[in-house]
């Protein structure tokens, strides 16, 4: 009976890990194989990637600008050159 109590009790702590935490659900899907293209290793780093792709986003966004327009046609200038379609 006790036994049952503690595997009850170890699978309601760890389901609540993968409901309210998504570091721990992609970890349980890496170390499953569910996610045979993201490796653990990058699994683990999720968290750090979504901030530095919402930093180069926001680097891109202020350092565009419209540089012309001619029918219809825009012309940015972004922090790696001219952008022109």
């Amino acid at each position: 009976m006790k036994l049952i109590k503690i595997l009850l009790t170890l699978l309601l702590v760890l389901g609540a890990a993968y409901a309210l935490s998504p570091r721990f659900r992609l970890l349980t899907l890496a170390l499953t194989g569910h996610s045979p293209v993201c490796p653990l290793r990058l699994a683990l780093d999720s968290e750090a990637h979504l901030h530095r792709l919402k930093e180069t986003n926001d680097r891109i966004l202020t350092g565009s600008h419209l540089a012309a327009e001619s029918d219809g046609l825009e012309l940015w200038d972004t922090p790696k050159g001219i952008l022109d379609p």
